[in-house]
């Protein structure tokens, strides 16, 4: 089994923000890997509140069974994913969940063909499924019988209006659900939802975009009949009559029924065969002993078997399969087992302990990286096919290097990146000592560089054994879904003497003492459960180069087993280490980045600046990064482009470019009053019903808030008394009815206005029906790879936190300001915690016209609105017009973008020239003078360093 996934363009845009990456599973039979002959496919639905594992292991199991006894022919099947917040697609299409019927019988189609060596034609597709998936199944091959030419049914609902289970159920319903994490959304209630997301979809009604399907009445369900004729009409009874001329372009329909099916009962199965007779179609309908969804699967297969074409036509188009190469090398007398696979730069994958080549296979990484990089897949000593020696003496720590370097040299590799996890990290840490100059980079996952003695973990492995040891492993995938015979064959073949040696050798050494000067990259890749954590954070503190990436709540094994949630880190990584690679070493000339260093070095002593940051991108690339100083004065930790800063009001420009995207998808209207979309928007004024979104983007609605020269917005910032609770947007907008505006809306007068922006945020969150930081996490910051930046504190990296400093203008003396910037009531103002390395993504994505590294946040043509003139400032130098969230200015005949963000004890400030494709972002941990104005150092190095770029001369605003 493999599993795989891809991202959806189908369901990209669906108005519940979910996820477009979906995981699919794929079986392939025994003898794919001996032959080079082409296979039919069955496509098996899941059924509703599963995923696509569920329920494809039972069914894999009964084909390799019948493969094996020859009771059916080889075929392929695979599983797509439906899942979404409400609990299941029915892979079907709305506007509220997305295209799953394109993302099924084209995507995912298409990706299959082309990755495996199938028969590409409906006569040798099948689809089934069970429950949900069974009238998914029917569903599809009813309306797409040109994709999908056979079918077979199983346990279906097919008539939902005269099921008494459904109506039963359905009196179970006791709350009407508020959001998707309301506890009123029970498995029923979701099915209801995800019903009415398909049949009466509504974009005007956040956060579930659909008309209600029901009501709460005196404590009890009412169903709406209009909604409910919506749904019922599309299921399997009323779209066999939809679909009456397709059914008879169907090669074979099966349908699959048990008679004790507590959910179903057989006469509705009964009298949906009966239509499909009446309709015309050629169909079977079998009911044997059983329940729903747990009856014997041998009829299906043998269904499928009979029924799909096995073999290819002369006319077929054979797609290019990449090949997979397996051989050996000796390396003083041992044999080490390799694969390679795919095309491109070359990476090194060593498995974890009492793991095998197998692995990288059934967990997905092979299908996902095996496009871009050409992948060295080995077997350790003493694992798979390697040899297994007995010997301690064979499993020392340099021995094993010297097995990845013979198969580096087998293959002619002169450098390679590597990834390891486990074990496999431990044989990483013994390359980074032992080889340094073969690799370009190291992804060591789940084992930080530290000794330690495993000889008890050892002991309980060797008295488990074999068989139990697989045991254990198969619980743990069958837990997760991954489970397949392979890999428990797998397992169960270890020679585990050989493992531990293997485990022992490795362990003993203590890494750390000889890398602590290593400068390549290294991503270290952990789950926060892990008993590994701490030592992996403490090695991303000790070596210069490390990044941390830390998956949530996974504990060693699902870290890897979850290839999903592994995977967008590596190759993120990887992208970047490669752009490095191609890069020169500065991508600057030695005298720009000299002026530069000379600018930020003066401008540090001069002002008693204890910490700076800067990275700089030109022509989509981060072309110079360092930092300076130190983030605290006391521990002297020094500042790196991963120490984080709040960057103040440059927060701005991601809530505009929130606004925009809500823009495009035609959600929110510029030109709409505020209280079309915030009823409870209202001022002590009567001009506030006059204020429209686009003036509060352009800072014209007279709303007032210009930092802490305006004594109210300094007390309404709260950062006395931070509001940090759930709803604090809302309760800081309709605190805001003591409020008077300084000037008319939309007149010529432009305001800095930090209301506005907090304003803007509640509109997102309204529209969108998530939080602000939820919005723009899942559709900012998690798209552009931004994964150390947050607004919320608490989720900040505490290691990476910079201190608060101010300074007495008299004495020069710094102190720190007492708290670090943090208040929810005004994240969409000045709330985001980021750095040098996420923020220059950011830039490269806008120069970019709105997309990085095939992601796209924003259209080109909204991105340069952004920067295009709508309100004037006319203060002189750069202070000239607002855009859209940006500042915006003419110098010398070249386009500046920009905006500084200052909060207290904090400075940043971006700068952008788009036309030539340059962008630089500065920050600083020290905000204003005691008793003077504060300088904006970050503005002035910033707009310093576009100007060296762009070859003009630069005076600076305020500093020396």
């Amino acid at each position: 089994m493999e599993i795989g996934e891809f991202s959806s363009e189908a369901l990209a845009n669906n108005l519940i923000g979910d996820t477009t990456t979906r995981r699919y599973y794929v079986y392939l039979p025994p003898g794919y890997d001996d032959t080079s002959k082409r296979y039919p496919v069955v496509y098996m639905m899941h059924y509703f509140s599963g995923r696509a594992g569920d329920w494809f292991n039972t069914f894999a199991e009964k084909l390799d069974d019948m493969i094996a006894s020859g009771e059916a022919p080889e075929m392929i099947m695979v599983a797509p994913d439906g899942y979404n917040k409400f609990g299941g697609s029915m892979f079907m299409s709305s506007p509220t969940i997305g295209d799953y019927e394109t993302y099924v019988t084209q995507e995912f189609v298409d990706r299959i063909d082309a990755s495996y060596r199938t028969l590409p034609s409906n006569e040798s597709r099948g689809i089934t499924g069970c429950g949900m998936g069974g009238d998914s199944a029917a569903h599809l091959a009813f309306k797409y019988p040109d994709v999908f030419g056979t079918l077979a049914s199983i346990s279906g609902f097919y008539d939902y209006e005269n099921n008494e289970w459904l109506q039963k159920e359905t009196e179970t319903i006791k709350a009407l659900p508020e959001d998707f994490s309301d506890s009123g959304m029970s498995t029923m209630a979701g099915w209801y939802l995800a019903g009415a997301a398909i049949a009466a979809p509504n974009p005007d009604k956040p956060p579930f975009y659909l008309d209600m399907p029901f009501a709460i009445e005196d404590g009890k369900v009412e169903i709406i009949p209009e909604v409910w004729d919506k749904f019922i009409a599309l299921d399997p009874m009323h779209e066999a009559r939809t679909y009456q001329e397709n059914l008879k372009e169907l090669n074979a329909i099966l349908i699959y029924h048990g008679n004790h099916d507590p959910e179903v009962s057989a006469e509705i199965a009964q009298g949906f065969s009966s239509l499909l007779v009446e309709l015309g179609a050629e169909q079977d309908y079998l009911e044997v002993g059983g329940g729903h969804c747990d009856m014997d699967l041998e009829p299906v297969v043998r269904f499928f078997a009979d029924n799909l074409v096995h073999e290819a036509s002369e006319a077929e188009p054979v797609a290019e399969i990449p090949e997979l190469i397996s051989g050996f090398v000796d390396n003083d007398g041992v044999k080490i087992h390799y694969e390679v696979v795919g095309e491109g730069p070359p990476l090194v994958l060593v498995h974890w302990g009492s793991g095998s080549t197998k692995d990288w296979h059934i967990f997905g990484y092979v299908d996902a990286l095996k496009d871009d990089y050409q992948l060295i897949l080995i077997d350790m000593r003493g694992h798979g096919q390697s040899d297994k020696p007995h010997d301690p003496s064979a499993y020392d720590a340099e021995t094993q290097v010297g097995d990845v370097l013979a198969v580096l040299d087998e293959l002619g590799i002169e450098k390679a990146n590597y990834f390891g996890y486990s074990l496999g990290a431990n044989l990483g840490w013994a390359l980074a000592k032992h080889a340094p100059d073969r690799f370009h980079s190291y992804i060591l996952g789940g084992d930080a560089p530290s000794s330690w003695d495993d000889s008890e973990w050892a002991a309980w492995m060797l008295d488990t054994g074999a068989e139990g040891w697989a045991r254990i492993i198969e619980d743990a995938t069958r837990e997760i879904g991954v489970w397949s015979p392979e890999i428990n064959a797998a397992y169960a073949a270890d020679d585990l003497e050989a493992v531990a040696l293997n485990s022992k050798a490795l362990n003993a050494e203590d890494y750390f003492v000889d890398l602590p000067d290593m400068q390549t990259p290294i991503l270290l890749l952990v789950g926060t459960e892990d008993e590994e954590y701490w030592g992996m954070v403490y090695a991303e503190q000790s070596l210069p180069n490390a990044t941390m990436a830390k998956m949530q709540d996974l504990n060693h094994a699902v870290g890897f087993m979850l290839s999903d949630q592994a995977l967008p880190y590596i190759t993120e990584f990887l992208a970047e280490v490669s752009a490095e690679e191609q890069a020169p070493a500065s991508g600057m000339d030695d005298a720009t980045v000299a002026k530069i260093e000379a600018l930020v070095e003066k401008t540090m002593m001069n002002n008693y600046l204890p910490g700076l940051a800067i990275g700089i991108v030109k022509d989509g690339e981060v072309v110079y990064a360092e930092g300076f100083g130190v983030g605290n004065v006391e521990e002297e930790n020094p500042v790196t482009t991963q120490s984080l800063f709040n960057v103040g009001h440059v927060t701005n420009l991601f809530t505009a470019a929130a606004v925009m995207q809500l823009v495009e998808q035609g959600l929110v209207d510029l030109d709409a009053p505020v209280t079309d979309y915030l009823p409870y928007f209202s001022l002590d004024d009567p001009r506030f019903t006059d204020i429209i979104v686009r003036q509060l983007l352009a800072h014209t609605s007279g709303l007032p808030g210009v930092g802490i020269e305006v004594d109210a917005e300094w007390k309404r910032m709260g950062h006395d008394n931070p509001d940090n609770e759930e709803g604090a947007l809302e309760r800081l907008v309709r605190g805001l009815d003591d409020v008077t505006l300084l000037a008319d809306p939309g007149g010529t007068e432009t305001m800095f206005s930090n209301i506005s922006y907090d304003t803007l945020g509640d509109i997102i969150a309204k529209v969108s029906g998530q939080s602000y930081e939820d919005y723009m996490t899942a559709n900012i910051l998690e798209p552009l790879g931004m994964d150390q930046s947050t607004f919320i504190l608490d989720d900040a990296d505490a290691a990476l936190l910079t201190t608060a400093y101010q300074r007495d203008a008299a004495t020069n003396e710094l102190s720190e300001w007492g708290f670090f910037p943090s208040n929810m009531q005004h994240n969409p103002a000045i709330g985001l915690i980021s750095n040098v390395d996420d923020m220059t993504k950011w830039a490269a994505a806008l120069l970019n016209g709105g997309e990085l590294n095939g992601v796209r946040i924003l259209q080109a043509d909204t991105v340069a609105e952004m920067w295009s003139p709508t309100s004037h400032m006319g203060w002189g130098g750069i202070f000239q017009d607002f855009g859209t969230g940006w500042a915006v200015a003419d110098v010398d005949g070249h386009r500046l973008g920009w905006m500084v963000g200052d909060v207290p004890g904090q400075i940043s400030n971006i700068a952008l020239a788009p036309d030539e494709d340059i962008a630089v972002v500065t920050m600083v941990n020290s905000f204003r003078f005691m008793g003077d104005d504060e300088p904006w150092y970050a503005t002035d190095i910033g707009v310093a360093a576009v100007h060296e770029l762009l070859g003009l001369d630069f005076e600076g605003i305020w500093t020396d």
